[in-house]
Parts: structure tokens; C-alpha cells; sequence
């Protein structure tokens, strides 16, 4: 998918969102705070461990296709507001584009990218190895303010 394509997603996923702004402030600060108390890594593997905790309360019915899976994805970021995502099976791998993703925090240098990065990669990783993908990780590839996060599975 080209720049262009994925610019115009995510436009058109916001325009149909309303956002809520009533915890963007208390949920920065309290990111910033955890990883200033228990150190950045310490604080992205809580992130991921809580995305592992999200899936498990959103679970995913087994899905025989990659396009059914992201499609049922889709349906609770819909839900929750959360932007989209889109799978693209490589040879050894499946990339994750995951666009329009709740920014609380967009001044240079916060963790709140990162964060969101490890707890969507805690989440993708739990719903895929339940749809049989055994132990495999997710891991970000990219993560950057205003940009679609990317992930891996894979080995």
C-alpha cells in the first residue's frame, strides 16, 4: 500500500471517529511517571504484558484466513477506537500496519509511542499464536507520532 493510500485511511477512519479527550492527559502522565519509576524497558514489557491481558478480554474467533483475521481485528479497534490494521503475509512473516492509533502524546521525546507499540504488540501477539501460531513474537518495526505503526511475526 502505497503513502498516499495510508494517508487517506487513516483521514477517513478519523473523520468517522470521535475522540474523547477525558483521559488523554491523566494516561500520559501516568506513562511518563511509570517509566521514570520503573525505567523505560521495565515499563514497555508492563505495556506489552497489559496488551497480552487486553486479548484475552477480547478474544478472536479462529479465523481460516489472514484477511478474515484482520477483519475481525478491525472490528474491536472499530469498537474501541483504536484505528485499523492490515496484515500482509511475506515469506516468512506477516506485517502489521497499524494506522489512525490513539496519540495522547505527541511531544518529541515521550514514551507514549512506545508504549502503544508494546501493548499493541502484546495484543497481536496473544491473537495470533491463538489462532495457531505457537510461540512466535511480535515485534515493532516502526513506531513514530503521526506515522502507522509496523510490526512483524515471524521468525
Amino acid at each position: 500500500m502505497d503513502r498516499d493510500a495510508i494517508s487517506a485511511r487513516s483521514l477517513a477512519y478519523h473523520r468517522e471517529q470521535q475522540c474523547d479527550t477525558q483521559w488523554r492527559d491523566f494516561l500520559s502522565v501516568l506513562v511518563a511517571e511509570l517509566g521514570q519509576l520503573s525505567g523505560r524497558e521495565e515499563s514497555l514489557e508492563f505495556f506489552r504484558h497489559l496488551g497480552h491481558r487486553l486479548a484475552e478480554r477480547l478474544p478472536l474467533q479462529e479465523q481460516d484466513t489472514l484477511h478474515g483475521l484482520e477483519q475481525a481485528i478491525n472490528t474491536h479497534w472499530r469498537r474501541m477506537d483504536w484505528g485499523w490494521c492490515l496484515f500482509s503475509a511475506q515469506q516468512n512473516m506477516i506485517t502489521i500496519l497499524h494506522g489512525a492509533w490513539p496519540e495522547l502524546d505527541k511531544r518529541p521525546g515521550c514514551l507514549w509511542p512506545l508504549a502503544m507499540a508494546s501493548l499493541l504488540e502484546g495484543l497481536y501477539e496473544r491473537w495470533l499464536r491463538g489462532q495457531g501460531g505457537g510461540e512466535v513474537s511480535v515485534k515493532m518495526l516502526t513506531a513514530a507520532s503521526g506515522e502507522p505503526m509496523e510490526f512483524c511475526y515471524g521468525r
